[in-house]
């Protein structure tokens, strides 16, 4: 503290608890103001075991804006308090403006407690945090500290708690939040005194004086020593600037109104206002931070309006020489630490891996008659080695990115919110997670408080339930509850499952038909089905059911999925005895098994068959190129009989690939698959050895051992791979999979995890449909009798029905008139009902003439001919002439008129005018076709066509009536949010009306307030105005005894009856006396400044 005070007798090591003044005894300042500070000292260290770093939920200087359902929070500055290392601050505007989400960061240019502040870089991470000190507070600043009873004496001076909200880079959030770095709390130099030897004073003159001792030298003074400046980082700094006073740089003065002497004798004058004083500590830039001016005079037009008085000033460069000392005393380094050499003893200060910042003080309390031997000098005391102060405390707040704020992880939100102890929320307690399957993974999206792990715990499932099991028999080696009760579902009480796990196919085996009746709900008829665990289940309910779709079981998969798109509808059994619905993921229904299809695909992938053309691509130009030519060579077998023959170059490549070749090979085969591709390797070598030729021989030799080689490797990749293919024609037994069956897609959409809307419903996707002797009958049942009530379909020859009843049921009339059946011989056919290929082309050729008759009989004639219809278009219509005109017809009659003959297997368009044939057009030839089937079949065929075309249109209609269900479902829910929408705009038209009329109302109270404010102020003058001119003369410091004596004899006792006086009648009331009537003059002018005249 710069004040004027005669010692600092606090020391918190000592663990004093409390300060009494004893009876009688004088009061010292020390002992005051140790009991002040024992005070803020329980107070905050109270705060700090309780509250430590943070923001207050009420009050709070972080206001959080929620979004997202209250999942995502946007942080951003407001007036209120923020507490640091315990020490409780507060963050107040300048112009006391309230602030909000629209402009997160408005407040950090207008503190109260920071003028002046760095602005903010957009163009970097930073951290926001708040910096809590304290600063010492003169009547130089604020007035009423004074008395004006006696007439403004200055009693004592005051502490502010200075709340100042700071920006740093991201980076150094570590830092702050430990103190240390480059935002340490406080620095750590160390302070030590010395006496002062003859090379300190420059005496070279006197070789006896080794050592000045201090005896009769101390006088009774606190010596301040403060750091005023720091060039670089607080923990490595390039140089600091000291300053010293003797008076506790306590002697501070207006530099309009110095007092007499301030300015006399040898000291130096810091320039200072209340920026340079609210600029203490760390800056991240330390270039933004307002410093004072220290001069060897006083400069009265200086900016800054305020002086303080130190004795000297000096800038030392760390490692480095000290600059020029101003004012008293002499500046210098020693042993490369900063030092000052006083009259009698010296000081130097070790930075040595220590911290400084700006503010950074030390104290010396000299004593002239303290105890002093040769062993023990107690006049010198410093009060502490390290720096008292100012110590600075941190709290982090939120991060920026891109100049906005980033929102709050949960520890943050925690940090910036705290509750009241009285009520703490669960979502306020942090969380330790140590259980990463009950409650999320701790980094991801886990619990971070004790809320989330609750709420986790609401969902915990019996897989995540502990098991101790007591009955290995029951249980097998069930460790979870879910384990246990699968067990109890696996577990044999008289039926074998196994049979229809491993011999039945899975799925529904019947019913369980889903249809959508509205956007919220479906419906599910009666039904079975047959698990993947051998489980065949009957559905609970014994008639269509509707479902709620909201309240159908989603997987968490799909809940966190959390989209509009398809689903899967399926069925499940739940606790082993009821059936519930269940919505997930298409993957989360997939079979566990593999087809003879995906099991070959997935034993080719694992065996790499691209490994050769892999391999080879990778190889350099030449190599390629060379082993390009043996490859051809080899494959086309032109090396056979020395065709191929290699120079030693071309050998040695063709090796090394081959080589390449087999070490891919062996990385993706197994062990025993890469030992019988070596062994095989080495034959061949043996086979074609090098060994005993030369010349050409010798080269074709090589080519002879590369083509075996590359042959070899080629040939086992296909044998590998083929493998996979004889490997797979005998499945597997299926393996353990989830008990659930899809029924339908289901087309939805999801808010938050929870179902809001339902498209569409299909069962042609995600069902699986149990492919049991039942269904194969259900689906495959008419088909055959189709095929054995029309046809019979030889390779080269087709048999009509009749032919097929005169094969299989001949019938023989006996003498008695009876029908007697003979052996049926299947592989005997009738020559005379064969026919032996197409017919030829004019065989059956003839023109047809079906003019009027009905569009059935039409087809009828012309079908039962093996002439196929394929579309009737009447005449009268422009695309029949459009049709005629690129056959080459010039009309309609012309065209009608050309009598086209045709036969078996053309194909026709039928002309017809109203629901009468008119003729026909050739569409397209055919060189023949095989004997054709009947007219009457062909009618048989054509009512089947029909009947399935009036399904498919039933069909099609019936899912236009459930689309169109649903579509009126949603436009009478639509119609019932409009008219909610409505109530609600009334609603809010009427209250915004209503805000309207009391604003209007409160703006004339404004109005009538102001009136009467002015009012009062210009009372409030009066009356001030007029106490200051009824107060007495003797009020003024310039009225004495003899001047008081003086006036009163003359009737003057107010200041006002003072003020009015003339020259004349102070000459008359001085009786001409010049320094008497000077001494009034002045007390005149006091008295009419002081009513501001």
């Amino acid at each position: 503290m710069k004040g004027q005070i005669s010692r600092i007798s606090h020391n918190p090591a000592k663990g004093y608890s409390g300060l009494y003044h004893n009876q009688g005894a004088m009061i010292t300042d020390s002992d005051l103001n140790e009991s002040t500070a024992l005070a803020r000292l329980r107070v905050e260290q109270m705060g700090n075991d309780t509250i430590l770093d943070g923001v207050p939920a009420k009050g709070g200087c972080v206001g959080i804006q929620h979004a997202n359902g209250g999942t995502v929070h946007h942080p951003f500055l407001k007036q209120g308090i923020v507490y640091a290392d315990g020490v409780r601050g507060t963050v107040r505007d300048v112009n006391g403006k309230t602030h909000s989400a629209a402009n997160p960061l408005d407040l950090l240019k207008s503190q109260v407690d920071f003028p002046d502040p760095p602005g903010v870089d957009a163009n970097e991470p930073l951290i926001v945090y708040a910096d809590i000190w304290h600063r010492t507070v003169h009547p130089l600043e604020d007035g009423r500290m004074t008395e004006v009873a006696l007439h403004g004496a200055a009693t004592a001076f005051r502490t502010k708690t200075m709340t100042q909200i700071k920006l740093a880079p991201a980076g150094a959030a570590d830092s702050i939040a430990n103190g240390s770095g480059a935002f340490p709390r406080i620095g750590s130099g160390r302070l030590a005194v010395s006496d002062l030897d003859n090379s300190d004073t420059g005496n070279d003159c006197d070789p006896c004086a080794t050592q000045i001792p201090v005896e009769n030298t101390v006088t009774n003074s606190l010596l301040r020593i403060e750091i005023v400046d720091v060039e670089g980082l607080a923990q490595n700094p390039n140089a600091i600037t000291l300053a010293w006073s003797s008076e506790n740089a306590a002697e501070i003065a207006a530099l309009d109104a110095l007092p007499d002497g301030f300015g006399d004798g040898t000291f130096v004058y810091e320039h200072f206002d209340i920026t340079t004083e609210s600029h203490k500590g760390v800056f991240a830039d330390p270039s933004t931070r307002a410093t004072p001016d220290f001069l060897a005079a006083i400069n009265k037009s200086h900016a800054r309006g305020h002086v303080r008085r130190w004795d000297g000033h000096c800038r030392y460069e760390i490692d480095g020489p000290a600059g020029p000392t101003l004012g008293r005393n002499k500046g210098d380094t020693k042993n490369g630490r900063p030092g000052i050499a006083f009259d009698f003893f010296r000081v130097d200060i070790d930075f040595e891996d220590a911290h400084a910042i700006v503010g950074d003080y030390w104290l010396i309390e000299l004593r002239t008659n303290a105890h002093h031997d040769a062993t023990d000098d107690n006049r010198i005391h410093v009060v502490s080695k390290l720096p008292l102060g100012i110590e600075h405390h941190y709290a982090l707040l939120f991060h920026i990115d891109n100049g906005k704020p980033l929102p709050l992880t949960d520890a943050e939100r925690r940090s910036v919110s705290f509750p009241v102890l009285s009520d703490l929320p669960a979502d306020h307690v942090s969380f330790t997670n140590n259980c990463a399957d009950i409650y999320g993974p701790p980094n991801g999206d886990g619990a971070k408080n004790v809320q989330q792990a609750l709420d986790r715990l609401c969902g915990l499932n019996a897989t995540q339930i502990r098991f101790d099991n007591p009955c290995r028999d029951l249980f097998g080696s069930a460790d979870t509850v879910h384990e246990a009760l699968t067990e109890l579902c696996d577990a044999d009480f008289g039926s074998d499952r196994s049979w229809m796990k491993f011999v039945l196919d899975w799925g529904v085996t019947c019913g369980l038909k889903v249809r959508l009746v509205d956007n919220t709900t479906i419906s599910v008829t009666p039904g079975t089905y047959l698990d993947q665990r051998g489980d065949f289940v009957t559905a609970d309910w014994s008639k269509t059911k509707t479902f709620p779709v909201g309240k159908i079981r989603l997987t968490e998969e799909a809940r966190q999925s959390n989209n509009e798109g398809s689903y899967c509808l399926g069925i499940e059994r739940f606790n082993g005895t009821t059936t519930n619905l269940v919505i997930g993921l298409a993957e989360e229904f997939v079979e566990a098994n593999p087809t003879f299809k995906t099991e070959i695909a997935n034993c080719e992938a694992a065996r790499s068959p691209n490994i050769f053309d892999e391999t080879v691509a990778k190889l350099p130009e030449k190599s390629a190129q060379t082993f390009g030519y043996a490859l051809n060579m080899s494959v086309s077998g032109a090396w056979a009989n020395g065709g191929m023959a290699l120079r030693q170059s071309e050998y040695d490549s063709n090796y090394e690939t081959i080589m390449q070749l087999a070490d891919a090979y062996s990385k993706a085969y197994s062990a025993e698959d890469t030992k019988t591709m070596r062994e095989r390797m080495d034959r061949v070598i043996t086979t074609y050895m090098l060994d005993g030729f030369g010349g050409t021989a010798l080269e074709q030799q090589r080519g002879n051992q590369i083509a075996a080689l590359i042959n070899l490797l080629i040939g086992q990749s296909e044998e590998f791979v083929n493998a996979c293919k004889c490997w797979a024609i005998w499945p597997e037994c299926p393996e353990e999979a989830e008990p659930r069956v899809p029924l339908a897609s289901i087309d939805l959409k999801m808010d938050n995890g929870d179902v809001r809307d339902v498209f569409s419903v299909c069962m042609l996707t995600c069902r699986r449909q149990a492919m049991t002797p039942r269904s194969m009958v259900y689906h495959f049942r008419e088909m055959f009798e189709t095929m054995i009530s029309q046809t019979f379909v030889g390779e080269d020859y087709t048999v009509p029905l009749s032919t097929l009843k005169s094969i299989c049921c001949p019938r023989e009339q006996d003498n008695s008139g009876q029908g007697a059946m003979l052996d049926y011989q299947p592989w005997i056919l009738p020559e005379a009902t064969v026919a032996k290929g197409p017919v030829a082309d004019n065989t059956y050729r003839k023109y047809y003439d079906i003019y009027g008759m009905s569009l059935e009989a039409a087809a009828e004639v012309l079908e039962g001919n093996g002439i196929d219809v394929e579309d009737y278009i009447d005449v009268q219509k422009d695309e029949a002439r459009d049709l005629l005109a690129n056959l080459g017809g010039t009309s309609i009659d012309e065209r009608l008129g050309l009598q086209d003959r045709v036969g078996p297997g053309d194909r026709v368009v039928m002309l017809t005018k109203g629901d009468q044939a008119v003729g026909y057009v050739i569409v397209e030839r055919q060189p023949g076709k095989y004997v054709y089937p009947t007219a009457k079949s062909r009618s048989v065929e054509r009512a089947l066509a029909k009947s399935a075309a009036i399904t498919a249109v039933s069909a099609g209609h019936s899912q236009m009536d459930n689309k169109t269900d649903a579509i009126a479902g949603r436009i009478a829910m639509l119609e019932t949010q409009m008219k909610g929408l409505d109530a609600q705009i009334s609603e809010k038209t009427a209250l915004l009306q209503d805000t309207i009329t009391k604003l209007a109302a409160a703006t004339d109270d404004v109005t009538r307030a102001r009136k009467e404010f002015a009012l009062l102020d210009a009372e409030t003058d009066t009356a001030i105005r007029t106490l200051r001119e009824e107060r007495p003369v003797t009020a003024l410091a310039e009225v004495d005894s003899e001047i008081f004596k003086l006036l009163s004899a003359h009737g003057i006792v107010t200041i006002a009856e003072l003020s009015t006086l003339d020259s004349a009648k102070l000459t008359a009331i001085s009786d001409g006396a010049a320094e008497t009537k000077a001494r009034l003059t002045d007390a005149r002018l006091s008295a009419a400044k002081l009513l501001g005249q």
